[in-house]
């Protein structure tokens, strides 16, 4: 299941997303706290980046896990019914 992307509801068949509020969270912990790591860390570019992508999967599990366990499954909003969704084809005109 796509937990950033809007997805279509099993049941009523409308685009739903998660909250802002969990994506922006799961960005800066995914993205955010490993540039913050790597940049006080004194290595050659190749080695940071390597280091970088597995710290940013690392701290993805972790907040996943983190809210699975601790707050519950992230909340859904309905997602705007525009046909002009750049993440999708639109292929159904």
């Amino acid at each position: 299941m796509h937990i950033v992307k809007p997805f279509a509801c099993p049941h009523c068949n409308r685009l739903v997303k998660t909250s802002g509020v969990f994506r922006g969270l799961l960005y800066g912990t995914c993205y955010g706290i490993p540039t913050l790591i790597l940049v006080f860390v004194a290595l050659p570019i190749v080695p940071r980046v390597a280091i970088w992508i597995v710290l940013s999967f690392l701290f993805a599990f972790l907040y996943i896990l983190f809210v699975d366990l601790f707050i519950g499954p992230p909340r859904l909003v309905l997602a705007s019914d525009r046909n002009d969704d750049f993440q999708r084809l639109n292929l159904t005109r």
